[in-house]
């Protein structure tokens, strides 16, 4: 599935606290991947995450799962599967359909509805979709959107998914819907040339986010969100456990610092500001009330590492992660839980904890 022609996918992937943005979907879940909600004191202590080897797929773009033993990756060379025991690269007669796009984001809704969303590799780019059935993957499709790639996605059911992007040809944003029948688009803004993420509670309370701020829509109409405090520049990643408790990553919008924004079903506010050195690339919620932030942390590209930090109402608390081998090059991008199975959380590696 590797695309030479679609490395702005991996730029954005890698640049959300640097301008950019990016989307992915991750399931909401109960599970708190080891980390206490209740923990007394002004920080909350990551824990140890342990690396898992896993084969090669190139760029981990991003995870999503139905359970403990059914988990997904996307990467720039195929699928990487868990079943609970080990991650195995996917390959069947379906996945021979999938080569030449590149598939950055999956998500799904349980182990027979999963889908993977991208683009095509050369330009003009068009969007492409592709769902596993949980015997088989279809064959690409692309919906009625012209141009463009995708860069986030989500289900709320199998007749209810999302997804956002960018058409290129118009340097536009779009957002398109699955209605258990057909893709269609049904936004663009040419106000902004990115929508990164999309996160939904059901059909009527939809978040997107990306170049310029966040949107909500109710079922009826789309309206910008504001933001008490300094309002972000940008937003790379959503993700919530219920309609009054959605999280965001981004960049402020005066000192270009990055953010986690929450909203409690009333107003959008800043929940952390990280520091200048520091990226905010994903953010993933593993229960109500707690935000685990995936990014880097360094002097500048070239002396960075991986950063997760984990929010829990006033709380805080960070940690640097080195890459296998002692290299201080990394960073962390999406993460995932399941309510047995611990957290597991990609980049440039593959980390978990129970």
């Amino acid at each position: 599935m590797r695309s030479q022609s679609f490395i702005t996918l991996a730029l954005v992937l890698a640049s959300a606290a640097c301008g950019g943005a990016t989307g992915s979907s991750s399931s909401a879940s109960s599970n708190d991947g080891g980390l206490d909600p209740n923990q007394d004191g002004g920080t909350i202590d990551p824990g140890a995450f342990m690396h898992v080897d896993a084969p090669l797929v190139g760029q981990l773009y991003d995870i999503w799962g139905s359970a403990a033993n059914d988990a997904w990756i996307t990467g720039d060379d195929g699928l990487l599967h868990w079943d609970g025991k080990s991650w195995t690269k996917y390959t069947d007669a379906s996945t021979s359909a999938l080569s030449g796009s590149t598939f950055g984001v999956v998500t799904g809704t349980s182990a027979s509805d999963v889908w993977i969303m991208g683009g095509t590799p050369a330009s003009p780019f068009v969007p492409v979709f592709s769902h596993f059935d949980g015997t088989s993957w279809s064959a690409p499709t692309h919906g009625d959107a012209k141009h463009g790639q995708i860069y986030g996605g989500w289900a709320t059911s199998a007749n209810d998914v999302w997804a956002v992007g960018r058409d290129d040809g118009q340097s536009a944003a779009f957002v398109m819907h699955y209605d258990g029948k057909a893709w269609t688009l049904v936004r663009t803004d040419a106000a902004t040339d990115l929508y990164s993420s999309v996160w939904a509670s059901n059909a009527n309370d939809v978040w997107v986010a990306g170049h310029g701020g966040i949107l909500h829509y109710d079922g009826k109409s789309w309206v910008a969100a504001g933001v008490q405090g300094n309002a972000p520049r940008s937003i790379g990643k959503l993700h919530g456990t219920a309609h009054d408790d959605v999280w965001a990553v981004g960049l402020d919008a005066n000192a270009f610092n990055p953010s986690l924004l929450h909203f409690d079903g009333t107003t959008w506010s800043v929940a952390h500001a990280g520091a200048k050195n520091e990226d905010f690339i994903g953010v993933f919620s593993p229960n109500r009330g707690t935000a685990i932030t995936l990014g880097s942390s360094g002097i500048d590209d070239s002396r960075a590492n991986a950063l997760i930090g984990v929010a829990n109402g006033t709380a805080w608390g960070s940690e640097t992660v080195a890459p296998p081998g002692g290299a201080n090059l990394g960073q962390l991008t999406r993460a995932w839980g399941a309510s047995t199975g611990g957290t597991w959380i990609i980049g440039d590696e593959i980390l978990h904890r129970n």
